[in-house]
């Protein structure tokens, strides 16, 4: 893993994004139609994959250019548009997509 991704997850403190990294492996899973998880190499490579500039950890790909992401800055949960690199809701919890990921899990 990259040093400066591991020192970033360290300091921050969130559960839910600590269980959900937990998931990541070295491929991506579609644990519903339009939505992925990402992979940790995805994760980790966020800046050079995606050519984006802001302080974001992206975990989950919810299909056309908008992802689930950790805005590292305002330390939250929030949807965005990757390709005009603008948050266009807060969220208050994955909640729903961790329980997604984990019943992908439990059926494979």
């Amino acid at each position: 893993m990259k040093k400066e991704f591991v020192e970033i997850i360290n300091r921050i403190s969130n559960s839910e994004l600590n269980e959900i990294l937990n998931y990541c492996k070295d491929e991506s899973i579609f644990f519903d139609k339009e939505t992925r998880l990402l992979s940790i190499s995805e994760i980790i490579n966020y800046k050079e994959e995606l050519k984006i500039k802001m302080d974001i950890i992206p975990i989950i790909d919810i299909y056309d250019n908008n992802y689930i992401v950790f805005d590292i800055t305002n330390n939250q949960f929030a949807m965005m548009d990757i390709s005009e690199e603008v948050i266009f809701k807060k969220l208050e919890s994955i909640e729903e997509y961790i329980e997604k990921v984990k019943q992908y899990y439990e059926n494979i």
